[in-house]
């Protein structure tokens, strides 16, 4: 079984359709596992469905139920299945029943990473944003490969797949162990772990990381054009 938890391929190796599909559904599980520990370290309680059974070739890509913060409450669920249900209505016109749910469920996955992307921006978070190509039936799910915040960059694409492959990984656990139960509650005392095992490092990592994560300099951006601008990102490619 590949491991997701280790460095991106190079785009020079050789994949076949099939690997790339592989790689591209763990990538979108793993950004969806990386926004969720980022606003669960920003006070969230983020209730997941427990799934019948997981993705074996890929990291596995959760339903999110409810987001909770204090005595707020938002149905992120229903709000996603309001969105999409808005957003895909042209297809119907035009497509088969087996080709609408596939447009359906792949919308879904979208706008909850790109929902996740909007509450994590609430945070302070601000995302350099990969240009991908445009879909005529289903909604676009934003892919990104750097975070910052307050001007500083925090992780990088590598830093990225790293903690969203321990957080994929600490919720499959997570459900796994609650065997019996239909919906699971993640909170920091959940995911402190991959703090602690973050915040360990030893000195030759620190200065390893350093530059990738903008800790002791900026990461200078004349290897990339820049060809758009949203409010809290910018597109590259």
């Amino acid at each position: 079984m590949e491991d997701f938890g280790k460095k991106p391929r190079s785009k020079t190796n050789s994949l076949s359709q099939r690997e790339l599909k592989q790689e591209s559904k763990s990538w979108e599980a793993i950004q969806q596992s990386i926004l969720m520990y980022l606003l669960i370290e920003n006070g969230y309680v983020i209730t997941i469905d427990r799934p019948d059974k997981f993705a074996h070739l890929s990291k596995h890509f959760f339903v999110i139920s409810n987001l909770k913060k204090g005595i707020n409450e938002f149905k992120f669920c229903e709000e996603i299945g309001r969105r999409c249900q808005t957003m895909i209505s042209p297809a119907i016109r035009v497509c088969q029943q087996k080709q609408l749910k596939r447009h359906f469920d792949k919308s879904k996955s979208s706008l909850c990473v790109n929902l996740l992307i909007e509450f994590a921006q609430r945070c302070g978070y601000n995302f350099t944003i990969r240009g991908t190509r445009s879909s005529i039936y289903t909604v676009k799910m934003q892919k990104f490969c750097e975070i910052s915040k307050s001007g500083k960059t925090l992780y990088n694409k590598e830093d990225i797949f790293r903690i969203g492959s321990k957080v994929n990984d600490v919720l499959k656990e997570l459900c796994v162990e609650a065997n019996g139960k239909e919906c699971i509650d993640i909170s920091y005392n959940d995911i402190k772990k991959i703090d602690e095992d973050e915040n360990s490092v030893t000195t030759d990592e620190i200065v390893s990381r350093s530059t990738s994560r903008g800790e002791f300099m900026e990461r200078t951006m004349s290897a990339f054009k820049r060809v758009g601008f949203g409010r809290n990102y910018m597109v590259l490619y």
